[in-house]
């Protein structure tokens, strides 16, 4: 089942008591503290639905989770797992073989936490018990295996598979062999409700089944997952993968019809992944670029061609963001012209615009500013220290239906701006601003940690009653809450209130003020 309207709809099975999602790698069931979310508070936003925990997978597990939606059918489901009435099949990966492995093989232990983790602890009366078939050699070195827990202890299968030596690939914790993700699937689960038998499978993730090790293999891995979470329209933007990982030191996100690659690497690709690429966006009719990130900082405007690869890609193409149209450029600077984790945010402001003013602070390509003109705002000001991205931001607001003649534009510094508009008595219903950490003009200098105080007070000078701010950063030394007393410092105290940015799509980060970069919040104005 699908939610309709949205080309980021999920994919999921929907029933009167409960729904099945197949998880991701990467994503937490359930929320660590105010500030990290999980799956079910995220799902949750998006369905529209609350939904409650009744089983857990490890955060770098994919497959089936099942969360109840009322809090009868949650007791009932939760109970079923404690008293072992659910069946629970797994497949994982390992680099390890066993002399004998055409059967079946039993393994019990005692698990326990040691030092803050789970570990088999020996001398201790068994608690846990997990069954282990082989199933086929997927390559040269690595094996596929099944398995079917009998308890449900935490890290059970993966301290099980560790303790007779073929420990889960990409199980730093328990022996397991470098990987990329840990490749660990809940592939079926089976349970009785309503005196119904219930039984849903989820297909194996294409790593468990095809070799990943070229550039161009890990992007249909990667594809094949998103595409499995949620259905991928063509001419539509997409992360297809920014998560942290020392071992995969890429980030690539997919702009319409270009995937677009970011090679952290020291050695460049190799001619083997740059061909592996290609096979790959011919079979799916689209186009690259990797663009290495070395000696960041440099080379900013396309002065850096060296670091680039590409095949047929266009110097310039267009995707779509929801309903929004967005130019991409090739070889403008380290990004095509749009950042997609303000996806959600670009859609807030386009869903409380209509009739309102807007002014856009450090708009970049300005798809904010078109995002309120989509939405009916009656007069939009933007504003860029770069004529360059403001010619830019006149052509997306030409591909959008909006004529750039009738909103202003103004190349200039935001504080100077600021500043003229309160000379000016100038006011606006809503100000977006998403400054740079850091930059330089030919006269100015700014650092948003010693800048923020002066660049708050000129936006709530120039708010109008009632009016918000949507401010967000990429400040790596600023958390969330950060960014809250930065405001509560700077403005009046009782004259405001925060609200929380809109839940991003699932092909992004959660949000998480610790680990992702872009954070920030909404202010109103009482």
């Amino acid at each position: 089942m699908q939610n309709a309207g949205s080309p980021y709809n999920l994919r999921f099975t929907d029933l009167p008591d409960f729904v099945v999602f197949n998880k991701r790698s990467g994503f937490r069931t359930h929320r660590v503290n105010e500030n990290q979310l999980g799956l079910v508070e995220v799902l949750s936003s998006k369905i529209k639905q609350e939904l409650f925990v009744v089983h857990r997978l490890d955060k770098e597990t994919s497959g089936l989770i099942l969360f109840a939606k009322n809090k009868t059918a949650a007791a009932t489901l939760a109970q079923q797992f404690e008293s072992r009435d659910v069946k629970k099949t797994y497949f994982f990966l390992t680099d390890q073989t066993l002399k004998k492995s055409d059967e079946t093989i039993t393994v019990k232990s005692h698990i326990d936490k040691v030092d803050k983790k789970f570990a088999n602890v020996l001398g201790k009366e068994d608690n846990s018990e997990t069954k282990f078939t082989f199933v086929k050699k997927i390559s040269d070195s690595i094996y596929l295996w099944k398995a079917e827990p009998i308890t449900g202890k935490p890290h059970q299968i993966r301290l099980h598979a560790e303790k007779i030596g073929i420990p889960v690939l990409g199980d730093h914790e328990h022996g397991g062999g470098p990987w990329f993700r840990l490749a660990l699937h809940a592939s079926e689960i089976s349970f009785s409700f309503d005196g119904k038998t219930q039984n849903f499978k989820t297909p194996l993730p294409y790593c468990f089944e095809n070799r990943v090790e070229l550039l161009g293999e890990f992007v249909a891995n990667e594809y094949s997952d998103l595409n499995a979470f949620m259905p991928l329209e063509k001419g539509q933007t997409y992360r297809l993968y920014h998560r942290t990982n020392q071992e995969v030191e890429i980030r690539a996100d997919l702009y319409g019809s270009i995937i677009w690659v970011y090679w952290y690497k020291k050695d460049a690709p190799t001619e083997a992944d740059l061909s592996s690429l290609s096979g790959f966006c011919k079979k799916h009719e689209l186009d690259y670029v990797v663009r290495h990130m070395i000696n960041r900082g440099t080379g900013v405007g396309g002065k850096e061609q060296k670091d680039l690869y590409y095949e047929a890609a266009p110097e310039k193409w267009t995707a779509k963001e929801h309903s929004l149209i967005a130019e991409l450029r090739r070889d403008q600077g380290f990004s095509p012209g749009l950042f997609l984790d303000q996806r959600d945010n670009r859609q807030f402001i386009k869903d409380h615009s209509k009739g309102k003013t807007a002014l856009n602070l450090f708009s970049y390509t300005s798809l904010f500013s078109v995002a309120a003109g989509v939405g009916g705002a009656k007069q939009i000001t933007t504003v860029d220290a770069s004529r360059t991205f403001l010619d830019w931001s006149k052509d997306n607001f030409k591909h959008n239906n909006l004529d750039p003649e009738k909103h202003e534009f103004f190349a200039q510094d935001s504080l100077l701006f600021l500043e003229g508009s309160i000379k000016r008595n100038r006011k606006w219903d809503i100000i977006i601003c998403d400054p740079p950490s850091f930059g330089r003009t030919k006269t100015t200098t700014w650092k948003l940690d010693k800048d923020f105080p002066k660049l708050a007070k000129l936006m709530w000078s120039c708010l109008n009653g009632k009016g918000l701010i949507l401010f967000t950063c990429n400040y790596e030394k600023w958390s969330l809450n950060d960014i809250q007393k930065q405001f509560e410092k700077a403005l009046p105290k009782g004259q405001f209130k925060f609200q929380e940015l809109p839940t991003p799509d699932l092909d992004f980060e959660f949000p998480d003020a610790y680990d992702n970069l872009l954070k920030g919040l909404i202010v109103k104005k009482n």
